[in-house]
């Protein structure tokens, strides 16, 4: 997953669903849970190499998890 602090996101590229954040929480509700076009994807892709940002989708125990710089 990575976090967009500027867009109160979290994105997951594997999946290519954001999540907002409200107040600090994310609402990971799948019936909240925004799909993103392509062109979207790639946009956030770009953000999150230009900010030193990495998905970190595979874990030991197969989940997502946040990755932060």
């Amino acid at each position: 997953m990575l976090y967009f602090a500027d867009e109160e996101v979290l994105y997951n590229p594997r999946l290519r669903r954001r999540y907002r954040v409200v107040d600090g929480i994310p609402v990971m509700l799948v019936d909240q849970a925004e799909a993103v076009t392509d062109a979207e994807h790639q946009r956030l892709e770009v953000k999150a190499a230009g900010q030193g940002t990495e998905a970190n989708s595979q874990t030991a125990a197969g989940t997502d998890s946040v990755a932060e710089s």
